[in-house]
């Protein structure tokens, strides 16, 4: 019990240095963040290129901004952060963390989403053009 209460406060440290770290250094300028090798390779944009700069804006309120950013990883973080916060809270209170498998075929629309969105925000042509990172 005393192992899992130690892994969820260090983890919770970590994430809330790293959230402190993002809301004081803007990713936009020169610095820390790495960038993207393939958009640095070929140009385009891939599904996640922007996320960084658009926890940024989410962080200081923006989200106009940060979807401006990247939509849909603004749109996967509250999924994202209600199943960490379930499993973390089970963990922390030694009970069975519950079964959050998605129904069948979850896994396989999530990826046709992704790559839909990895196509459409590399179209030149209007309104898909909004989807790329700004």
């Amino acid at each position: 019990m005393r192992a899992r209460i130690g892994i969820a406060v260090a983890a919770t440290i970590l994430l809330a240095a790293g959230i402190a770290y993002l809301a004081s250094h803007d990713p936009s300028t020169p610095g820390f963040y790495p960038i993207c090798l393939f958009h640095e390779l070929t140009g385009l944009h891939c599904p996640g290129c922007g996320s960084t700069r658009a926890a940024y804006a989410l962080l200081h309120g923006d989200l106009l901004l940060a979807m401006h950013r990247n939509a849909l990883a603004v749109l996967l973080l509250p999924v994202l952060a209600g199943v960490v916060l379930v499993k973390a809270t089970a963990l922390c209170r030694a009970r069975a963390v519950p079964d959050l498998s998605p129904p069948p075929g979850t896994a396989q629309a999530v990826l046709w989403v992704v790559l839909a969105f990895w196509l459409l925000r590399n179209l030149p042509l209007a309104p898909f053009t909004a989807l790329a990172p700004t």
